[in-house]
């Protein structure tokens, strides 16, 4: 006569289940965590750009120096302005936009500001995190040289970045256009005569 509730056979059944589903589990998290991974490696992976394939690479061509989307372009009586919106899913690499030197860089708390100076040309770029948690990195200090479409730091998670050109500058973009960093021409600068 047997004296327990439940039957040696449903045990069996009930133990063996919690084993396979723990397994499952386990493969089910592994598999969620490899997931993960390749979303971060997505978001911070490194534009590559074929530098032999130079465009118009005059000197007073300036280049966007993130990716996103263009969403304001302003005209004062001493500069034009222009503000590029990146989303969390943009590039976040910030590239040089012009061949020049690095005058003065200021951080606020949620800001970076570089001052570049390129022949003549003053050009401000300020970057503003999307995120307060997430500040933007810039590798460069004052007096610094670099290329066109050097790589001088990142923003993570997107951000705003407001281009300050000269008052002269020739608009090649508007409101509403995508912009791919060092790919896209944002402006000219006619030369002094």
């Amino acid at each position: 006569m047997n004296n327990s509730f439940i039957g040696y056979d449903k045990i069996t059944k009930a133990t063996l289940i919690g084993i396979v589903l723990w397994f499952l589990s386990f493969y089910l998290i592994l598999c969620l965590w490899f997931l993960f991974v390749i979303f971060i490696i997505f978001l911070f992976r490194k534009k590559r750009f074929d530098l032999n394939r130079k465009r118009i690479l005059e000197p007073n061509i300036i280049n966007s120096p993130v990716s996103g989307v263009v969403s304001h372009i302003s005209t004062s009586e001493e500069k034009v302005e222009i503000v590029i919106r990146s989303s969390p899913f943009n590039h976040y690499g910030v590239y040089l936009p012009i061949s020049s030197l690095v005058e003065s860089r200021k951080i606020d708390k949620n800001e970076i500001e570089i001052i570049l100076v390129a022949d003549t040309q003053k050009i401000s770029l300020k970057h503003t995190s999307l995120l307060n948690s997430f500040k933007g990195v810039l590798y460069v200090n004052s007096g610094d040289r670099g290329m066109l479409g050097a790589n001088i730091g990142y923003l993570p998670f997107g951000g705003k970045t407001v281009i300050e050109l000269p008052k002269r500058s020739v608009i090649l973009i508007k409101e509403g256009d995508k912009v791919e960093s060092f790919q896209t021409l944002l402006s000219k600068i006619p030369l002094e005569k």
